[in-house]
């Protein structure tokens, strides 16, 4: 039985929008982002993240215009974006979990690396 990559990347999407997964990853990024080194891996994140342009290019920021989404992402070992969590279900938290989920970023100082931003 195939199971065709859409429907595998759906069922991602779906999982990662899940609130024990944001609750669990909140308490995990609580714990850690004081932790030496975490400040310098989020400064090269944004970096990357900045130079692919990969946030200005998704077409997130036109849905709720003016609302602000936290989005948790969970970065492995490998560096690739395993989860991404977000505290609401709208469509621009929807639209960054998506873009997220899967891409390569650096590769964190330990792992899984919870990185939290704000995105508006």
């Amino acid at each position: 039985m195939r199971i065709s990559v859409a429907i595998v990347m759906q069922i991602l999407v779906a999982a990662c929008a899940s609130e024990g997964g944001y609750k669990s990853t909140l308490v995990r990024w609580d714990k850690l982002h004081n932790q030496p080194g975490f400040d310098a891996y989020v400064t090269t994140f944004i970096n990357a993240q900045s130079a692919a342009h990969l946030d200005s290019n998704s077409g997130c920021y036109q849905y709720d215009v003016g609302t602000t989404v936290d989005l948790l992402l969970v970065i492995e070992t490998s560096g690739r974006i395993s989860a991404a969590y977000t505290d609401t279900d709208s469509k621009k938290a929807k639209c960054f979990r998506k873009v997220y989920v899967g891409v390569k970023a650096p590769i964190p100082p330990f792992s899984p690396f919870p990185l939290r931003m704000r995105v508006r």
